[in-house]
């Protein structure tokens, strides 16, 4: 045989509590029965009248009681401690009815002898569904006091006056000699409810909450059993008579405890819980805290309040301001003023003040008073050395900063600046208060540095941040620095990423001497220059000496005179377009900057570019971003770089079998930047090769120059960007022209073609 706690009924209930619920059942169960047994034969057969009035009137009591503990803190509960309230009153109302028209007492009309057990069935009735209503919380909406109080009495006296004046109303439930089956239906539908109620509180017995359900399962227990001792005969016994109605005592008196003796007790046990924890929070705080009430009487001190003075709680707790002031002043006469302040219940904030602890060693303290609007007032302290010592950290750290040479500037991983030193502000003519919280792009836009870009990708490489060189315009004299500039990140003690530190040094003197070694590196190279000119234009000259020679004798005839004079004349535009090209690299125009669309720019160069591919016989493809990207150009410049890169694709892609050349743009607005590439799947370039690409007069083409690429370099790096190469031989080659962006239009919108 299984044990109780194994049984699936327990299990399904409360493993823990059930056994012990079912205990103290029988238990008063079996206290039930010897009452009622002892009892039966004597008091409730013999003053079966007063019997029955102690015992009614003792549930009605307790019903009223739990009525008034709800009306008295009806603002404090809950929609389901109004239902079970009201609900309680009505159900007074039917016993009260119940046992005044009790036979034994006469007071029933004339052949209505079923009354009292009319309104015993609905006290009963009206019982089982407000503590199912109750339980379930199936009521949410509340009537307010006075109208739920005004139902709570309309219809009991109501359903009393129709029951009295319309006998018909009901069913007969009961004669002179026996009860009817009508009475056992409706208590048998009674125990349905009480028994529906049960498993939905049995489910919730280790819970806490406003009901104790604990004693609600135990109170629907006794009410189940009271209904069970009125079914059919056993309803006439004496015996079970005395019993149902000690059941039903039992039953009220476990409902006043599980309803409204368990709210108080919640109450104050979730206040008592509120207080611990707000005591909790306030000893948790790194500051002193001391309270007085409105007559300055201490009420509380936290642990930090404790620990500055030296003393306990109880050396506080209870003493006016007056006597902790005596015990705590180093003068009297320097804080008398304090003490006045105190009195006044004015504000002090910040305030430096000498003071002896309870151990008789003078202390200095920060001191906060704020005045409450419950009247009470409260001290908030901590010692001088402690804020002086965060004081001192901060100064320190801002000494540090304004001794280095270098710009210093603090921003935090949202790069918002915090902070930059004195060596920022003198170099760039931009105070503190005038670049704080501003955005580190927005700076970089207000200085024109030049290489907004470098430093976004460095602020993004977080654990080796390269170096990178710029240049800015000082809001001073609006003259151009050379810098260096050296980002790092700075993380917490998890290595967590907080902000960045950006250092900047002044490299302007350093570049001028850079540019007088340049000069002579250019006079060196000029001299490479004119050797190479030499070079390009002495064959030419030899071949045009040679025919002209030719053209001076009388042998030749008017055909080769002619064919002579043709060859003279492409040599002759050979040395000019050495020297012109010469001179494009050597004296470059000044750079006619307008605002430029990037999607338009590639949409004026396709019709030049596709007809030149088709004829060729090459497959030219597009990947153009429709985003918008404006940008400070040269346009005509700009035109220049990608006919030069398409021409030096066109002639690598000739030897292949399926030539083609991809144009592609796009934008990085994280960089504030936009790329144009220029793909093709040409023979590529070696490695070797690429490290001499924009050097003067170097070519790897039978009848190049070597200065296309040099110009196309030089007009990308007057425009603030930059040329990369991607190649491999036999793989083809990307050039990639990355240029600042002054406006994007962020709706991601491409097309392919």
């Amino acid at each position: 045989m299984k044990r109780l706690k194994d049984t699936p009924l327990v299990k399904f209930f409360a493993p823990t509590t059930i056994p012990g619920l079912l205990k103290n059942y029988l238990l008063i169960a079996a206290i039930c029965i010897i009452i009622a047994r002892f009892t039966a034969t004597t008091l409730w057969y013999a003053n079966i009248s007063l019997t029955h009035i102690i015992i009614e009137g003792s549930c009605i009591f307790i019903a009223l009681l739990a009525f008034l503990v709800m009306w008295t803190t009806h603002s404090m509960c809950s929609t389901p401690m109004h239902v079970v309230g009201f609900g309680f009153l009505m159900v007074a109302i039917f016993d009260l009815l119940h046992t005044y028209f009790y036979p034994p007492l006469g007071l029933y009309p004339v052949g209505y002898f079923d009354l009292t057990i009319r309104f015993w069935i609905l006290g009963r009735f009206t019982q089982a569904v407000v503590l199912f209503l109750a339980i379930h919380q199936f009521l949410q909406i509340s009537l307010g006091k006075w109208l739920s109080l005004g139902v709570a009495l309309v219809l009991p006296l109501l359903t009393a006056y129709l029951v009295i004046s319309y006998p018909a109303i009901m069913p007969v439930l009961i004669t002179e000699n026996d009860l009817t089956p009508a009475k056992a239906l409706m208590e048998y539908l009674i125990i349905a409810i009480f028994a529906i109620t049960l498993v939905s509180t049995g489910r919730h017995l280790n819970e806490n909450g406003v009901f104790s359900h604990k004693a609600i399962f135990m109170s629907l227990l006794l009410a189940i059993s009271a209904e069970v001792c009125f079914i059919g005969l056993a309803g006439t016994s004496p015996f079970y008579n005395a019993l149902g109605h000690m059941f039903k005592l039992s039953c009220y008196y476990y409902l006043y405890k599980g309803i409204f003796a368990s709210t108080i007790l919640y109450s104050y046990k979730t206040m008592a819980f509120a207080n611990q924890h707000n005591t909790n929070v306030l000893n948790g705080l790194p500051l002193g805290l001391v309270t007085f009430d409105n007559h300055f009487v201490c009420t509380f001190a936290n642990h930090e309040a404790c620990k500055i003075l030296q003393c306990t709680p109880q050396q506080l707790l209870g003493y006016k301001l007056d006597q902790i002031h005596r015990q705590l002043s180093c003068d009297n006469d320097s804080s008398a003023g304090i003490k006045n302040q105190f009195c006044a219940r004015d504000t002090i904030s910040n305030l430096l003040i000498s003071i002896r602890n309870y151990s008789g060693e003078p202390i200095k303290i920060i001191l906060n008073a704020r005045y409450l609007e419950t009247g009470a007032y409260m001290l908030l302290f901590s010692p001088a050395q402690k804020e002086q010592e965060l004081q001192n950290l901060q100064l320190q750290t801002r000494t540090i900063l304004d001794s280095v040479y270098d710009l210093v500037i603090l921003t935090d991983k949202n790069n918002r600046i915090i902070t930059c030193n004195k060596s920022f502000e003198k170099i760039t003519g931009l105070s503190l208060n005038q670049v704080k919280d501003q955005n580190l792009a927005k700076l970089c836009r207000k200085l024109q540095v030049s290489s907004p870009y470098n430093l976004s990708k460095s602020l993004l490489n977080v654990d080796s941040p390269p170096l990178f060189e710029a240049t800015l315009v000082s809001q001073v004299d609006q003259q151009k620095r050379e810098v260096l500039i050296n980002p790092s990140p700075v993380t917490n003690i998890d290595n967590q990423l907080i902000g960045y530190i950006i250092c900047a040094t002044d490299i302007s003197a350093l570049k001028n001497e850079q540019d007088k070694f340049l000069r002579q590196e250019k006079l060196a190279l000029v001299g490479q220059m004119a050797a190479g000119i030499v070079h390009e234009i002495k064959n030419p000259l030899t071949t045009i000496k040679g025919f002209s020679q030719f053209l001076g004798t009388d042998d030749i005839t008017p055909a080769e005179a002619k064919e002579f004079a043709k060859i003279i004349e492409e040599t002759t535009d050979d040395i000019n377009r050495v020297i012109i090209d010469f001179l494009t690299f050597a004296r470059p125009r000044a750079a006619d900057m307008k605002k430029v669309s990037a999607r338009r720019l590639i949409e004026s160069v396709q019709p030049m570019l596709e007809g030149t591919l088709f004829m060729r016989g090459i497959s030219l493809k597009y990947n153009i971003d429709k985003r918008e990207a404006t940008i400070m150009a040269d346009e005509s410049q700009l035109k220049q770089v990608l006919l030069n890169l398409v021409k030096n694709a066109i002639e690598a892609v000739q030897q292949e079998k399926n030539p083609w050349v991809r144009i592609s743009t796009g934008i990085k607005p994280q960089f504030n930047m936009m790329y144009i590439k220029i793909e093709d799947n040409g023979v590529g370039i070696s490695e070797a090769e690429q490290k001499c690409l924009g050097t003067p007069f170097f070519t790897t083409k039978e009848k190049g120059t070597g200065l296309g690429l040099s110009i196309c370099f030089q007009i990308i790096q007057e425009h603030g960007g930059n040329i990369s190469v991607n190649s491999q031989p036999g793989q083809g080659t990307t050039f990639t022209i990355l240029l600042p962006c002054i406006e994007i239009d962020k709706n991601p919108l491409s097309m392919s073609s």
